[in-house]
């Protein structure tokens, strides 16, 4: 039965019930058969009805005409919204598998589509009963092929291509076409397989817009892929396409007949790729350094291109933060740089805390470009740059399916890099996680350079470096500058050798010099020796606390752990650290500020001092890591504490013993979640601005490393090697500090790579 033969009265009344029903009335039983029409295979309806109840339309039982009266039941809310999955089926096909690298376009037309398992489809009608508001379906897989000449002189190799597809701005479908041989001049059949995931609200726009438009309804798809030609040349393939398509085409026998337009626009450019792994919503440097990123790929050549993995915890959280920020920017200046450069993924979900949850809004993600996000599933790049463990992950060395196995190096490369930010048994690098050794070995094995970026290398947040950042990226800094001084690194997180580090010395110097510069100007005034007395009235409860809810559960949770480093000497090496011994991870400020505060206490633990001579460096040696952790962690609370209570004694506000209690026992405890509010008075906000501007100067770790990564895309195999050395021996790859301040202001100032490397390489 064709579509000119319906009867449009019936559709419109079919179509007007898809509308005007509620999400959880109705129920859509659809037969699918096989039929042979000129030597293509397609799918084809044998029956379909819509009722309040599981389906038992019996007069339906048979081809195309004896489905069309179940369409004039009373309730037939599915109906089209079920056809539209099989259009985006037919649109992600002929949109992103056919763009391929050659200058004259090829031409080709749909052979097959039907459904990979037609009792999936079953299922999801099944789930359309307790359908509401927020109801996610299950997806349907459909497969199709498409027959494509290519007109060219010469052949390619296309890679697997990834698109998505949207209606009205509402993503709803994503696939991947299989990667394929295109001889010269030859016809190959491409094959493809999609999910589409329909949500109520947008199955009432597709019913809607059908009715509306005689049964002719538009999608958008966009999507990419890689193509290696001969010579080793690799070209980067987009296609961004509006597709118009006739419904009801999809009722009849040849399905592939449903297309009426296409608008398509294709891009074809020469590919330098870098992957990126990231866990944007822990500490603001991961926003710093896709901020730098885009920057810098908004001043690239076209084909310059990035990967971004959203990796551990909840991805699409962490997609949501990043989205967040790049809607600020849009605001500002009316535009979101990179965006044309830069695809964004999904990792495994696990149940890592993350710092700063957010709550997801599909729609707000695709407004800044966000989408599609899929999940990952490998690529070939020039640079791989880890900055997030790879929790959720399976270690390469499991089998070629493993999603991390399938990153490669890219065909035709000059060089490759892996790039890792931190050194391995640090946060990004568990050593207990086998997935980071195997990615690793895995990368070397292809042919990757592998280099760290550490101390040496590190930029830090400092005023002229916040003066260039929007002001939406400025005030997250500062935010997250003071959340590290006043939260600690959970006891259950990292390694004891990372909790260690950043209590006694990263975060430590940061509150030391913010106390002191605080000291100085407000030292002498009333309220400053009020709230000195104040914390005298608290130290002692307060150093119990730090001992039951943060030492101890730091205790076990490194007895616990299969690389633990144990409760050592201070002056013992630290494992895997070379010569190091632990009281090298402590500041001077650190040291001093203990032997000074704690006398009694460490010459009770070494037994060696009494009354009459003070401990020294050498004592504080013999002390065990446990009892430095907790006196490091005792005088950081200390100094926060103080200052949030001058600010609150200057604004006329009152102090009681139990001010920090929530802030030192909570869940985790010491987070800066449960820090007191500051004040809003005006007598205090200068005093408040100015503490929260004093901590601002923490290593800008992913942002360095995102710099490194950069460089190393523009860089010649040569000069990829020098950066790599250098990086080996720890030595800094620019001769002062101010040259990699400047070098990082540039890169956030959208300074082009070449001009970047030119700072590296004169």
């Amino acid at each position: 039965m064709s579509a000119a033969s319906l009867d449009s009265n019936s559709n419109k009344k079919a179509i007007q019930g898809v509308v005007d029903q509620p999400h959880d009335e109705v129920v859509v039983e659809v037969e699918l058969g096989e039929t042979a029409g000129e030597g293509d295979t397609a799918a084809e309806l044998k029956s379909l009805s819509v009722a309040p109840e599981p389906a038992s339309c019996r007069n339906c039982n048979g081809r195309l005409q004896r489905a069309m009266p179940c369409l004039r039941t009373h309730r037939r809310r599915v109906c089209c919204a079920v056809s539209s999955c099989c259009l985006v089926t037919v649109a992600l096909v002929l949109g992103v598998c056919i763009p391929l690298f050659m200058p004259v376009d090829p031409t080709w037309e749909l052979t097959k589509l039907e459904l990979a398992d037609p009792m999936a489809l079953q299922i999801l009608i099944g789930a359309f009963q307790g359908m509401s508001g927020n109801s996610t379906l299950p997806p349907l897989t459909f497969l199709a092929e498409v027959d494509l000449h290519n007109p060219n002189k010469i052949g390619a190799d296309a890679g697997r291509g990834e698109f998505a597809v949207s209606f009205k701005g509402l993503h709803f479908g994503d696939g991947y076409c299989l990667p394929s041989t295109v001889p010269a001049g030859a016809n190959v059949l491409i094959s493809a397989n999609v999910s589409v995931q329909l949500y109520p609200e947008v199955a009432q726009l597709l019913a809607a817009e059908v009715m509306a438009n005689e049964f002719q309804i538009t999608v958008h798809v966009s999507g990419y892929t890689t193509v290696q030609a001969p010579l080793g040349i690799q070209m980067f393939c987009s296609v961004e396409c509006d597709i118009d398509a006739v419904v009801t085409e999809l009722l009849g026998p040849t399905p592939q007949n449903i297309m009426k337009t296409k608008r398509c626009k294709y891009e074809y450019r020469m590919s330098r790729i870098c992957m990126t792994i990231q866990d944007v919503g822990e500490e603001v440097d991961d926003e710093g350094a896709l901020w730098m990123m885009s920057q810098v790929l908004d001043s690239s050549p076209a084909g310059w291109v990035a990967d971004v993995v959203f990796s551990t915890g909840k991805g699409l959280q962490r997609a949501m933060r990043w989205a967040k920020l790049l809607l600020a920017v849009q605001v500002q200046f009316g535009a979101v740089p990179g965006r044309d450069h830069i695809t964004y993924f999904l990792g495994p979900d696990t149940d890592r805390h993350m710092r700063y949850p957010q709550k997801v809004d599909t729609a707000f993600l695709a407004a800044v470009g966000v989408v599609p996000l899929t999940s990952f599933a490998g690529g070939d790049y020039d640079v791989v740059l880890q900055l997030s463990p790879l929790g959720g992950f399976a270690c390469p060395s499991k089998g070629p399916d493993e999603v991390l196995s399938k990153v490669r190096r890219r065909p035709g490369a000059s060089h490759a890099m892996y790039i890792l930010v931190g050194k391995e048994g640090s946060t990004n690098f568990p050593l207990d996680e086998a997935q980071n050794r195997g990615f690793k070995q895995h990368l070397v094995a292809q042919g990757f350079q592998a280099a760290i970026v550490e101390a040496s290398n590190y930029a830090v947040w400092e005023p002229g470096c916040l003066d260039v950042l929007p002001r939406s990226v400025a005030d997250l800094v500062e935010e997250d500058e003071w959340n590290k001084a006043v939260g600690r690194i959970p006891p259950t997180a990292a390694s004891l050798f990372v909790r260690f580090r950043v209590n006694a010395m990263v975060n430590y110097n940061l509150v030391w010099h913010a106390f002191e510069e605080c000291c100085s100007a407000y030292g002498s005034e009333e309220a400053w020796l009020q709230a000195k007395k104040w914390w005298g009235l608290v130290a002692e409860e307060a150093g119990r606390d730090v001992s039951t809810y943060y030492v101890g559960p730091s205790r076990r949770h490194d007895d616990a752990s299969s690389s633990g480093y144990g409760n050592p000497l201070l002056g013992e090496v630290v494992r895997g650290q070379g010569v190091a011994p632990w009281e090298s991870l402590m500041s001077a400020a650190c040291i001093e500020d203990i032997l000074a505060t704690f006398p009694s206490a460490i010459c009770k633990e070494v037994d060696e001092c009494s009354s009459t001579r003070l401990p020294t460096r050498a004592d504080l040696s013999k002390c065990r890591v446990d009892s430095a952790l907790g006196w490091a962690v005792l005088c950081l609370t200390e100094r926060v504490a103080r200052l949030w209570a001058f600010a609150v004694l200057k604004s006329g506000g009152q102090l009681s013993q139990d001010d920090l209690k929530s802030y030192l026992s909570g869940s985790p405890p010491l987070s800066f979640t449960n820090f007191p509010a500051f004040p809003h008075a005006e007598s205090s906000s200068q005093v408040v601005q100015q503490v929260r501007r004093a901590v601002v100067g923490n290593p800008q770790y992913d942002p360095s490393g995102m710099l490194v990564a950069l460089v190393a895309m523009a860089a010649t195999a040569t000069q990829a090697s020098a950066l790599a050395e250098k990086l080996a021996l720890c030595e800094p790859l620019l001769p002062t500090r101010q040259d990699l301040a400047s070098a990082t202001r540039a890169a956030y100032m959208k300074e082009s790579p070449a001009q970047l490397l030119g700072r590296y390489f004169p």
